[in-house]
């Protein structure tokens, strides 16, 4: 039996290998590379013009196995709580500044010099 009749009766639990795609894309009359972004897409869940940033991809493909509605709430719930603790913690940086920091801008103001903070590597 092809791989084209396990598709037609739901018999397939894998996806094409692109050794088939050339084949598919003549077929389905496309080029190749749309044969293989509409697989990406119906067995990955992916689009050529997803922007997740590379950070997120391992979250991204977790949250995928992520199969109960409840749980996927959940998720999300973290998730925004994470990233609102990131923005109030941004704030108290903005409002309550390093008192090291404000007395050496302090001091060189008085100088007529002008401090511009570098962060360190791995700050945000």
């Amino acid at each position: 039996m092809t791989w084209w009749n396990k598709v037609r009766w739901n018999e397939i639990k894998i996806p094409p290998e692109p050794g088939l795609y050339p084949r598919m894309a003549k077929a389905l009359e496309v080029p190749e590379r749309r044969v293989a972004e509409m697989v990406a897409e119906q067995w990955c869940g992916v689009r050529p013009d997803d922007t997740v940033p590379e950070r997120l991809r391992h979250l991204m493909a977790v949250a995928r196995g992520v199969k109960s509605d409840e749980d996927l709430k959940l998720l999300v719930d973290l998730a925004h709580a994470l990233s609102v603790k990131h923005g109030a913690e941004r704030l108290v940086e903005l409002l309550d500044p390093d008192p090291d920091e404000v007395i050496k801008k302090l001091e060189a103001e008085k100088g007529g010099r002008r401090v511009v903070k570098v962060r360190r590597a791995g700050s945000a």
